[in-house]
């Protein structure tokens, strides 16, 4: 089994976000009913290794996007490095146990019958350890839009290596996807795949941000509702400390992406003092 090696300040940063998330939990606000089917399904993620999960749309019910989460158990955690469309009816999650015993990963697939026919398309950048964030873009062909989007780090396996954290996974112009992730330590290099889901329709989309700031801060970040339609897909950005000092002792990762009634949540934590931001993004239809 790889070995990840953990480190003391992400190790921190994970166990308070264990004990916040436990005790404060702020609940989601029920989802409005309506023609999306929600599909959850979830994994254990073995100590220090990594794991992933599908859960996959009924037969009369196309998939038309997804959503992951990390979940905690005191203290345990998982960081997601993956989430994306498996076949044409599944989302698949995956997931790394920092370093803590019990955590799971889960995957969510929203399903509905009005759901158009997605073309995958996919791109893949080298993401250097110990070096500055990269970015994979996907494009769509001819005059196809982006509906959807999705990303896949990777684990290297090994004593000196991390996975690749992510950045951000949102929408680029009208036609691509854009995925962004970082190792901040150690002298492993790893790919980042970024995934673009086309149809012939653009999905309007609604975006908020919101302020992190000081160590293991926690946020619950929701876009605003979808004016017309309902939430399909979601995105999110995040935006690390300025004032920090760059690699592990200055990251913002994403915890969550889910579907909350008409739009997205991104929970996120902070590593490091400052302030950082994560957005939100929900496109809809």
């Amino acid at each position: 089994m790889p070995r990840l090696r953990p480190t003391p300040r992400l190790a921190i940063a994970i166990s308070a976000v264990a004990l916040l998330t436990m005790a404060l939990q702020p609940a989601l606000a029920p989802a409005k009913k309506g023609n999306v089917k929600t599909v959850t399904a979830s994994v254990p993620v073995p100590l220090l290794a990594e794991g992933s999960v599908t859960a996959t749309c009924p037969k009369n019910k196309p998939l038309v996007g997804g959503g992951f989460a990390g979940t905690f158990a005191e203290p345990a955690g998982v960081i997601p490095i993956g989430s994306q469309r498996e076949g044409k009816r599944g989302w698949k999650a995956t997931g790394v146990n920092g370093g803590l015993a019990g955590a799971t990963v889960t995957a969510e697939a929203y399903c509905r019958k009005e759901a158009p026919k997605l073309k995958e398309v996919s791109s893949t950048v080298t993401v250097e350890g110990s070096g500055p964030e990269a970015t994979a873009t996907a494009t769509c062909p001819g005059k196809k839009k982006a509906a959807a989007g999705g990303f896949l780090g990777t684990f290297p396996g090994g004593d000196d290596s991390i996975p690749t954290l992510p950045v951000s996974s949102v929408r680029s112009g009208k036609n691509a996807w854009s995925a962004s992730a970082q190792i901040p330590d150690g002298d492993v290099d790893a790919p980042l795949n970024a995934f673009v889901y086309c149809s012939k329709k653009k999905r309007k989309e609604t975006a908020t941000t919101q302020s992190l700031t000081g160590e293991a801060t926690v946020a619950d970040v929701r876009s605003p509702d979808c004016s017309k339609g309902t939430a399909l897909a979601g995105g999110f950005i995040n935006s690390p400390p300025a004032s920090g000092s760059g690699g592990i002792d200055s990251l913002i990762v994403p915890l969550s992406s889910q579907r909350d009634g008409d739009a997205f949540v991104t929970r996120a934590v902070q590593v490091g003092e400052g302030t950082g931001q994560t957005t939100t993004v929900s496109y809809c239809g």
